[in-house]
C-alpha cells in the first residue's frame, strides 16, 4: 500500500479522521510496516487500558506489546497487501 492510501486507512479510525491533520502523518517517511504497527501498537494500548480500567504510557505499551508475544506475531503475519483492520483481526485485536 502506497503512504498516501495507508495513511488514509489508518486514519479511518482515529478522532483525527475529521481534521486536516493527523500526527501520523509526522511519520510518513517511515516504511508501511513500521506505521502499521504503531496502529496495531495504538490499538492495542486502548484495548489493555479498557481491559485494565487504568491509563498505560506509550512506553509500557510497547513493552507489555513485546512481553505479550504480539510484536512477534505481528512479524509473523505482516504483510503490504492488509490494511490494519485485516492485520488487527489476524492479531485478534
Amino acid at each position: 500500500m502506497n503512504h498516501h492510501n495507508l495513511i488514509q486507512d489508518i486514519r479511518g479510525e482515529c478522532e483525527c479522521e475529521l481534521c486536516d491533520y493527523c500526527p501520523l502523518e509526522v511519520l510518513i517517511h517511515l516504511e508501511p510496516r513500521i506505521l502499521e504497527q504503531h496502529k496495531m501498537v495504538e490499538k492495542y494500548k486502548y484495548i489493555i487500558s479498557k481491559r485494565d480500567k487504568k491509563s498505560y504510557s506509550w512506553d509500557e505499551t510497547y513493552m507489555s506489546w513485546s512481553a505479550s508475544g504480539m510484536a512477534e506475531a505481528f512479524a509473523k503475519i505482516y504483510s503490504s497487501e492488509l490494511n490494519h483492520n485485516e492485520l488487527a483481526t489476524r492479531l485478534g485485536m
